[in-house]
């Protein structure tokens, strides 16, 4: 099966007492817009560590691990760490925050200033997982002789995957969903933040038309970039000239942002969750009918991949345990937090450091 592949986990630096870290982003990665596996996103210390397209989720995993583990070694001996939740412990006031440093590149500095007025400082420093997915045109054949109701075209396949995304994100995002607390850390009965109407999100996003490419490219031309941010996103490879871009070479890959951070896995995500978010862009794509209740998307899953020999049995039949019980993330994250508070988030933030320190010991 020929697909590919790769994560996008943010997370901000701070010190051992959860505060944000105003230092400049660490010699020890390189320049952060040059290295293709550690740069920033939003603000200096909000780092964001990347893999290479990989052609499994297990591979995927690995090298999210590898990366993540020599960040936190580098972070961890200079006194810092990362800090495992989507929420921040302490926001920075907009007069204090630590834009990103970009020398010679003022514009880029610029735009977060102008996103920070658009959404305010609290909603742009919610951190996610970004999982990026694209297929190859033989996989597609494959696929259409499985199920014909899949568009012979790849950015239409991509688009239906992208419209069913769209329509059922409720459902979707039960799986990943782990932020049950507001800007101030208090308990709620939302299990993510981050994806619920108060997060970083934007309703022009809706708008989109998401019918066709053309539908779509003519859509964009309505949109700012900011204005673009949803459950999920097109990605093309020309960063610069998105709409042309697209136009002219296509859709690249699609970028599933339901992931909350995974306190209790030290990659923010774990190669279940991964699997899980794999396997239901290749359900989305493939069916037309998507399940609204979560024992229902799981059942499909399966199919799916039984269908498709994707060898995701193991790490779906996990979540069907799970779902049995009522197991969720945000479950468990907000049991911790209940229990510990914040503080409890900090020691899994200092364990992992240590451990990166003395993987080799």
């Amino acid at each position: 099966m020929s697909y590919l592949i790769g994560i996008e986990r943010e997370g901000f630096r701070i010190d051992f007492n959860g505060k944000m870290a105003n230092t400049l982003h660490p010699q020890e990665f390189g320049d952060k817009l040059e290295n293709p596996l550690i740069g920033t996103d939003f603000g200096e210390a909000m780092l964001e560590l990347r893999t290479h397209p990989q052609s499994n989720p297990e591979n995927c995993y690995k090298e999210l691990l590898k990366v993540t583990t020599l960040a936190l070694e580098v972070l961890y001996k200079k006194s810092e760490l990362l800090w495992p939740y989507t929420i921040p412990y302490k926001t920075p006031e907009e007069s204090d925050f630590f834009y990103n440093k970009y020398p010679g590149k003022p514009d880029m500095e610029e735009h977060e200033r102008l996103i920070t007025k658009v959404y305010g400082i609290k909603r742009n420093c919610l951190a996610g997982i970004h999982v990026n997915f694209s297929i190859s045109n033989e996989i597609l054949r494959k696929i259409r002789q499985i199920y014909p109701n899949v568009p012979e075209n790849k950015d239409e396949a991509y688009l239906k995957c992208a419209r069913n995304i769209l329509k059922h994100e409720k459902a979707l995002r039960y799986f990943f969903d782990a932020s049950p607390t507001d800007f101030e850390g208090k308990i709620t009965e939302e299990n993510s933040l981050r994806n619920s109407p108060q997060g970083f999100r934007n309703e022009k996003a809706k708008k989109l038309d998401y019918s066709s490419k053309e539908a779509y490219i003519q859509s964009l031309k309505q949109t700012l970039s900011y204005e673009r941010l949803s459950a999920i996103r097109i990605k093309s490879k020309d960063k610069e000239n998105f709409d042309e871009g697209i136009a002219q070479h296509g859709i690249e890959r699609l970028e599933f942002r339901l992931c909350d951070i995974d306190p209790f896995d030290v990659c923010g995500i774990s190669l279940n969750e991964i699997t899980l978010a794999t396997a239901m862009l290749f359900m989305c794509m493939v069916i037309d009918k998507i399940p609204v209740n979560s024992k229902d998307i799981l059942l499909k899953c399966a199919e799916v991949n039984r269908k498709l020999d994707l060898g995701f049995d193991n790490k779906i039949e996990y979540y069907i345990e799970q779902e049995k019980i009522n197991a969720t993330k945000s479950g468990a994250v907000r049991s911790l937090i209940k229990k510990k508070g914040f503080a409890g988030l900090i020691e899994l933030a200092i364990q992992y450091g240590k451990d990166a320190v003395n993987k080799e010991a």
